[in-house]
């Protein structure tokens, strides 16, 4: 009995370091039976890799359109777009307003996270007090998508005037000396139907100023609603001299 045991013992041994497990069953008393089964390891693919693991859950932010044009715009007068943003990725979207290129220039992003396959709407807002002309700003929005952590969101426009002159400064050089010259210029609104305009003094003496409105065909090219032509008349007595206007 004890040498049939030892025999037992050593062929566990044996099959255990090749990867087996093995059972002991008697049929009868006094015959051991043998059962090899496969040893637990890990999984693996059909091809003998192991699988892929799951992917990782995260954001992506995605702004169809992240530019958008104003056209005109009245000075003094806030100007505001809705921006869409989805969330394509799998993971809450967290959004935060970052800097921008002006003062007149704010942003709203949405206080709660979108959801997976969510929109929200980030709101941009433009007030010039000052300055007129084109105009280009931008405001970036601080994600937490790994591949895009700053979005840019750009606006422009042209704020209008309410009074401007075309050209902005009068040129007397090139006058033939001794010779009377007049020099013109538009003064012009952008924003007012109408406006009245005179002079009210002149130097040096002997300069004459002449007012003339200006139709709306002579207006359509600088965009303006009204304005006036402005003459300075020169006598030939001062094209000797230099002036500026």
């Amino acid at each position: 009995m004890l040498r049939r045991l030892t025999v037992v013992a050593v062929f566990v041994v044996v099959l255990s370091a090749i990867g087996l497990a093995v059972g002991i069953s008697r049929s009868r008393p006094g015959v051991p039976v043998v059962r090899a089964t496969a040893a637990q390891g890990k999984a693996t693919t059909e091809g003998g890799e192991p699988p892929a693991a799951a992917p990782a859950l995260r954001p992506k932010v995605v702004v169809p359109e992240p530019e958008h044009n104003f056209g005109a715009v009245d000075i003094d007068t806030e100007a505001v777009h809705a921006f869409k943003v989805r969330n394509e990725g799998t993971a809450p979207l967290e959004l935060r307003l970052g800097e921008s290129t002006c003062r007149c220039t704010t942003g709203d992003v949405p206080a709660d996270p979108i959801p997976p396959g969510g929109e929200a709407e980030v709101t941009v807002r433009f007030l010039e007090e000052r300055h007129y002309g084109p105009f280009q700003q931008h405001a970036v929005i601080l994600t937490n998508d790994p591949e895009n952590r700053r979005v840019t969101l750009t606006i422009r426009g042209v704020v209008k005037s309410r009074l401007a002159v075309d050209p902005e400064r009068l040129d007397f050089s090139g006058m033939a000396r001794g010779v009377p010259a007049t020099r013109s210029m538009t003064v012009y609104s952008q924003t007012w139907p109408e406006f009245w305009l005179e002079v009210e003094s002149v130097r040096p003496d002997g300069v004459n100023c002449r007012l003339t409105p200006v139709s709306a065909e002579g207006l359509r090219h600088l965009d303006a609603l009204s304005g006036y032509r402005l003459d300075v008349d020169v006598p030939a007595d001062l094209t000797n001299n230099k002036l500026e206007g």
